[in-house]
């Protein structure tokens, strides 16, 4: 993963280098780029360790089952109950986790464009309306987060 991870930064990068200043794409697609990483690196993760979890898991509920007969049953339909939870809940993420790229995206954008125009706003004594600005978009981005990482703790207490 960490091969992965220093392959997906330098294309990332490399890419930005090409891209001119003026396209506008460059402070958004280079502000995610650690985020974009992140969730590939671990998808790419759970992707690989997918089978041999199933293998462990069926591994394990059948020396139960060879331990404890058919009292083990319900640990079986424990961990089919989960999975199914967690199927679920794994289609409620990707709504949460875009509306939260999008306001990453959104503050990052505005901060830039703030921080390349600082000594106008200055001049124009707009500097704590810049300054507000920035925090309320920190704030909505923290309560787009706080929808994401809800369901990333049910995901957790499920066990998936």
């Amino acid at each position: 993963m960490t091969k992965v991870r220093g392959a997906l930064v330098g294309t990332i990068y490399k890419t930005m280098l090409s891209i001119r200043a003026e396209s506008g794409n460059s402070s958004s697609a280079l502000s995610l780029m650690s985020t974009d990483v992140d969730r590939i690196t671990i998808t790419a993760y759970v992707l690989i360790n997918i089978g041999p979890d199933i293998i462990q898991v069926a591994l394990a509920l059948w020396i139960l089952a060879t331990q404890l007969g058919t009292s083990s049953i319900s640990a079986m339909i424990l961990c089919l109950v989960c999975a199914i939870f967690g199927m679920y809940i794994a289609k409620l993420v990707p709504l949460r986790q875009t509306k939260w790229m999008a306001a990453i995206q959104k503050r990052v954008g505005i901060t830039s464009d703030i921080i390349g125009s600082m000594k106008g706003i200055k001049v124009a004594g707009l500097s704590n309306n810049a300054e507000n600005q920035i925090q309320g978009l920190r704030d909505f981005e923290l309560a787009q987060s706080t929808q994401f990482r809800k369901i990333q703790v049910v995901s957790t207490l499920a066990g998936t």
